[in-house]
């Protein structure tokens, strides 16, 4: 009996159960790096013991989740990048993702996005959905191979498919523009409510354009307000600015001119142009707060700076009346021509009506 026994043990060992002990150990390292990367504390002693099991296992995942280690805890992006590819190259898709990231930014080696769109693609192809995503906005945005809407649809759907709220949100804004993929409002707004449920604020406000103007679902403006207000508070510019479009016109709300100066305020320090345009008008005109033409002019300029058409035209119109800034016909001939050169018909009769004057 105690001879078969053994022989059983041996042929256990021999057959894998050694192995998939080793398999269980190394999961439960990799785990460990996770949480710590997610903000579990951990001492020195700690990280620097993990990393030595890590590395020592010479396992793809292994060696990926130290990398990570080295890159994000220790800041030391050298000894990372080594560990990073051979984990990539022995195909861990959660390496192949990180590595088109660093590619991508430029961030610990040189930017790349050809290089970048290939480790997309060899993790896409895994069904790793964040690198699916990435993918389809290189495809969207001609970031390291030829720009094709079309293939960007494929990707963002493989992971929307898998519940990555960016993909559902992208996917959406495309079927809702017809590009790349035939026109379907309806599925683009079932798109960004699946993602705003998983709380992507882009897809919150997006959602609460759709209630505004009735596209893919029934209008509803006082549901487009409640969705503008929680994307807004959490600091997303371009619902701000809609939230103060719906006070200024008592859409879902009661109409507050104050109010809508509020949020368009919110929205052009967060840097959203149309919320720096309609901030300074009401601040030239004082329409919901006492009237600056100096700051008017102000926001204007950022808004002109950032290369918004309407933000050129009105800061030329400001140079040229000296509203808030001292006259100069110079500057502002400069600043239509500009608005003029993006085909804005204002500008060019400003400028025209400029010319004149000076003949």
């Amino acid at each position: 009996m105690i001879r078969r026994i053994q022989t059983l043990i041996c042929a256990l060992l021999l057959f894998g159960v050694a192995p998939a002990a080793q398999a269980q150990d190394v999961s439960s390292l990799t785990a460990r790096a996770a949480a710590i990367l997610e903000g579990a504390s951990a001492d020195g002693n700690e990280v620097q013991t993990l990393l030595a099991a890590l590395t020592q296992a010479r396992e793809p995942e292994a060696d990926c989740m130290a990398a990570l280690l080295l890159r994000d805890i220790r800041r030391d992006t050298a000894q990372a990048l080594p560990l990073l590819l051979r984990a990539a190259q022995n195909g861990s898709p959660r390496a192949q993702w990180e590595l088109g990231n660093m590619l991508l930014e430029g961030k610990g080696t040189a930017q790349n996005n050809r290089q970048a769109a290939e480790w997309y693609r060899r993790a896409a192809v895994q069904g790793f959905a964040p690198a699916q995503y990435n993918l389809g906005i290189c495809c969207e945005r001609g970031l390291g191979l030829r720009a094709s809407l079309p293939e960007a649809a494929v990707w963002y759907e493989r992971a929307a498919d898998q519940d990555y709220p960016e993909a559902q949100y992208s996917l959406g804004n495309l079927l809702m523009r017809g590009d790349g993929v035939v026109k379907n409002p309806a599925r683009a707004a079932t798109l960004f409510r699946a993602s705003a449920e998983q709380g992507y604020v882009p897809a919150i406000s997006n959602l609460g354009q759709c209630y505004l103007d009735g596209h893919g679902v029934a209008q509803d403006p006082a549901e487009a307000a409640r969705l503008f207000r929680v994307a807004a508070d959490q600091g997303y510019s371009p619902a701000a600015y809609y939230l103060g479009e719906c006070y200024r016109n008592g859409l879902g709300v009661a109409q507050d001119a104050a109010e809508a100066v509020r949020w368009y305020r919110v929205g052009a320090q967060n840097g959203y142009g149309p919320a720096r345009i309609n901030l300074a008008y009401a601040l030239m005109t004082g329409q919901g707060t006492a009237p600056d033409a100096a700051e008017a002019a102000a926001w204007y300029r950022k808004s002109a700076e950032q290369g918004e058409t309407d933000g050129m035209r009105n800061y030329g119109l400001c140079l040229l009346r000296g509203d808030g800034v001292p006259a100069d016909a110079v500057q502002a001939a400069r600043w239509l021509q500009r608005a003029a050169e993006r085909n804005d018909p204002e500008a060019r009769a400003l400028l025209q009506q400029l010319r004149q004057g000076r003949e």
